[in-house]
């Protein structure tokens, strides 16, 4: 019996509620459906590849994207500010290629895909050169 099914057998054994495990759809849109964005696709400092949880996060997407072909998503790529603007806007626009590369590989017509840069212009977190700015945020066009 696995973990979650012991979990659940047990609470209802003791009659407590027990949330249900995250769907697929939560793990790509966080849960809240009210926002129609995924997840950002986090990277290392100063680079723009794909690690293995960004390619996870990026295959979510793209199954989206395949289950709905008339989506399209905009991909801001950003960075952290220590960074010179012009270095920062480049690296932006390296990550969100990258991901859109990705997702074309993957079979989503690059007409579904638009990219921009932000560069270190919308940073978030305390410190400014966090890994939370080493990302690309996606977001489904309505």
């Amino acid at each position: 019996m696995s973990v979650t099914r012991f979990t659940f057998v047990l609470a209802l054994a003791i009659g407590a509620a027990v949330a249900p495990a995250p769907s697929r759809a939560d793990l790509l849109f966080g849960g809240d459906r009210r926002h129609v964005s995924a997840r950002p696709i986090f990277f290392t400092m100063n680079k723009n590849t794909l690690d293995p949880d960004a390619l996870l996060q990026a295959d979510y997407v793209v199954d989206h994207l395949k289950a709905n072909p008339e989506a399209k998503i905009t991909l801001d790529g950003h960075t952290c500010e220590p960074a010179t603007d012009d270095y920062a806007l480049a690296l932006g626009d390296r990550r969100a290629n990258s991901v859109k590369d990705y997702m074309v590989g993957k079979g989503i017509a690059p007409s579904r895909i638009t990219t921009r840069s932000f560069g270190h212009m919308k940073t978030q977190g305390v410190g400014r050169n966090d890994k939370i700015n080493c990302r690309v945020d996606i977001k489904f066009d309505e």
